[in-house]
């Protein structure tokens, strides 16, 4: 009869044969760089010097995309690319830290993180938008099967209604800034970051003051900045 002693004996022999023929592996590949002459061993060297630059770059490279964006908006993003996964508020929150997040805090590393944890709970926790499953974890309330982005996840009928609504609220009141629209418009903030996109085929714009409108309005828009 296998013991779970037994079986343990044997994953850690197993992992020794897999270390020993990497160390094999490895003579043998220094037995063959050593053995090369003078100027190509030099070259060799250098060749995964710089490997190793380029991979020690890559893994500290990470997009800052969430920088300028509020709590809450952070969280829509990091929810819809996790396809809605329930993720724990700490795991949001550090995640918009290190891709760019940057809230009113002040103090070192750790008082930040600590900080911007509670204040991304408190948010998360008002939301509508947002259930808590339990946990400290949490998920869009409101889901489309299919969604892969941020633009995917405003297809739901009520997101619709919403995209409707703000079209509404730029014909009459112009080009405006995002504080007024979150202030005036009775849409959540949360939506209005997934709304507000720009792009070739997105209907809104924003201007040099960081002012948004409608595609439609730009000549009145134009002609307000020339005036």
């Amino acid at each position: 009869m296998v013991t779970p002693w037994d079986q343990f004996i044997d994953s850690i022999e197993q992992k020794k044969k897999q270390i020993d023929d990497v160390l094999e592996a490895y003579r043998a590949f220094r037995q063959k760089l050593d053995a090369l002459p003078p100027e190509l061993a030099r070259a060799a060297h250098e060749a995964m010097a710089s490997g190793q630059s380029l991979s020690a770059r890559g893994a500290h490279e990470v997009k800052k995309d969430l920088a300028g964006k509020t709590a809450l908006e952070c969280v829509m993003t990091i929810l819809v690319e996790n396809g809605n996964e329930p993720q724990h508020f700490s795991t949001i929150a550090k995640e918009a830290l290190s891709r760019g997040y940057v809230g009113r805090l002040s103090g070192n590393k750790e008082e930040v993180e600590t900080r911007t944890t509670t204040s991304f709970w408190s948010a998360m926790s008002r939301s509508d938008e947002l259930e808590n499953v339990g946990a400290g974890r949490y998920k869009l309330r409101m889901w489309p099967p299919g969604a892969k982005t941020a633009e995917d996840a405003v297809k739901s009928p009520k997101d619709k209604g919403r995209f409707e609504q703000l079209c509404e609220f730029l014909k009459q009141h112009g080009a405006v800034k995002r504080k007024v629209i979150v202030e005036e418009s009775g849409i959540p903030e949360g939506t209005i970051g997934m709304l507000l996109k720009e792009g070739p085929e997105s209907p809104f714009l924003k201007d040099i003051h960081g002012r948004w409108y409608l595609r439609s309005q730009v000549n009145k828009v134009s002609e307000s900045v020339d005036s």
